[in-house]
């Protein structure tokens, strides 16, 4: 059975948390819940070996460096039974949920734990649960405990949690993340991302009253990868926007993209008005047909060395992103991020000659604070399953720059007639090759029904990842004024 209960015991500065969530969802929750106490967790204690107790664990570790954790020595030896079928009894039935990484819990000392002159002692009762598990509810905040001890109690809200499933669409099978009842908004993710990289906007969109679904969109994290590199043009992506749309049983619905999800989703609402009720756009703006081929402009403005230019060639690129996908992650994740004092302001990745993008981004000493290594672990977790190819589906998406620019020539003086939004960061390198006012007018001109355009100071490339509030907030007020169904 999944935890039901946890309890966080605090004194004037610190606190002892009493069992964990396990799922990356209610890791997040339950870390920024912590942390709105202001006090210092000192230690984790584990009441039970099953993984739902402690699987959280790590994550929490990550974001509070000092605590310990501890568990009486039957509990130790049943978490460590429980690192050896993880994959087939947790893993296996819930891909994608499972909150990574490997604890040693710390025998608790016979006199228990000081906790500023209140004192917690562990009473073994034995093994009373089921060896079972199931999915765990949503967790929410509770009312305090006697003794001044704040419990969280489950509920299923309406909303529910995160569920994951498999949808075949143009026949790819893509792994969907869904939550909430309502009308539908499809979240889609850019390079190098998944479904994960919408972590903090699921919960509170659904909770709202909205049908939330986040891809991993096609060649990328745990979705299937085409062989053949024509098999990743616009026209197949905005497809399977459409497709997936038609296979959740919808008639419509809202689409966000972030990054290379960006084009897909402005292009999807250019071309299928009838279905997108209206549209999001982080980072990248709508880049309309017409003109020159994308790839001769940045050739001619920055030279064989950019990214994308270097991404069209295939082998190189994909080989150095695999070799290590964690080390991939921490660069990319960290280079573009708007804590990075190289992004003020932000220019063109340019890779050097005869080396690799990663080649033009140094391992960070830290990660950026929106970052934990429980988030690299999933990332690199879900490419990891796709071994040398991990980065190849993603790749293959700039290798049809070109022949996207000759498929959408009908659609020349198309524009996109939808409500829309667009967020960006004035230290994302996307907004640095125009500018933000420039920017900005590029959206004016491709989205007549502009409902709000903006640029956030100190903002990066990995927008609602590095501003989650201020991105939930301003997609929750965009989908309020909608017309039509709520």
């Amino acid at each position: 059975m999944s935890t039901s209960h946890l309890t966080l015991w605090p004194t004037a500065t610190s606190a002892v948390l009493v069992d964990t969530p396990w799922t990356h969802e209610h890791v997040h929750v339950i870390g920024d819940w912590i942390a709105s106490f202001e006090k210092n967790l000192t230690a984790i204690y584990i009441t039970h070996g099953h993984g739902d107790h402690w699987f959280g664990a790590p994550a929490l570790l990550d974001r509070f460096p000092g605590a310990r954790v501890y568990s009486t020595a039957k509990t130790a030896v049943y978490v460590q039974k429980q690192h050896e079928y993880r994959v087939a009894e947790w893993e296996d039935r819930f891909p994608g949920q499972v909150s990574p990484g490997e604890i040693h819990p710390e025998i608790i000392p016979a006199e228990g734990i000081d906790l500023e002159g209140i004192v917690l002692k562990a009473v073994e009762l034995g093994h009373t649960d089921t060896d079972r598990p199931i999915p765990s509810p949503r967790l929410r905040a509770g009312e305090g405990t006697p003794g001044g001890g704040r419990k969280l109690y489950s509920e299923v809200a309406m909303s529910g949690t995160i569920q994951h499933t498999f949808v075949t669409v143009n026949g790819v099978k893509l792994h969907v993340a869904e939550q909430g009842e309502g009308p539908l908004v499809v979240l889609l993710h850019g390079f190098p991302e998944s479904w994960y990289s919408w972590r903090h906007q699921i919960g509170p969109l659904a909770a709202a009253g909205y049908r939330v679904v986040a891809p991993d969109q096609r060649g990328y994290a745990r979705s299937e990868q085409p062989e053949a590199v024509e098999a990743y043009s616009l026209l197949h992506l905005t497809g399977d926007v459409i497709g997936l749309v038609d296979a959740l049983g919808e008639e419509g619905a809202v689409l966000v993209g972030h990054d290379w999800g960006a084009p897909v989703a402005w292009a999807t609402a250019m071309m299928r008005p009838d279905v997108v009720r209206a549209v999001a756009g982080l980072s990248v703006p709508p880049i309309l047909p017409g003109g020159m081929p994308p790839p001769s402009i940045t050739r001619k403005k920055f030279g064989e060395g950019y990214y994308q230019i270097n991404f069209q060639k295939p082998g190189a690129a994909d080989a150095a992103l695999a070799r290590d996908p964690a080390a991939t992650f921490r660069r990319i994740l960290s280079g573009a991020s708007g804590d990075n004092p190289a992004n003020d302001p932000p220019g063109p990745w340019i890779v050097p000659d005869g080396g690799t993008l990663l080649d033009a981004m140094p391992e960070p000493q830290q990660l950026p604070g929106w970052l934990t290594q429980a988030d690299i672990d999933v990332f690199a977790g879900d490419y990891g399953r796709h071994g040398d190819r991990a980065f190849t589906g993603g790749l293959n998406w700039y290798r049809n720059i070109e022949r996207n620019w000759e498929l959408l020539a009908a659609f020349r003086g198309r524009l996109i007639e939808v409500p829309a939004l667009y967020i960006g960061g004035d230290r994302d390198m996307v907004i640095g090759l125009r500018g933000p006012d420039a920017t900005l007018r590029t959206v004016e001109q491709a989205a007549p029904q502009l409902w709000r355009g903006l640029i956030l100071p100190g903002c990066g490339h990995w927008t609602q990842q590095e501003r989650p509030d201020e991105v939930n907030q301003q997609l929750l007020s965009f989908l309020a004024q909608l017309p039509g169904p709520r």
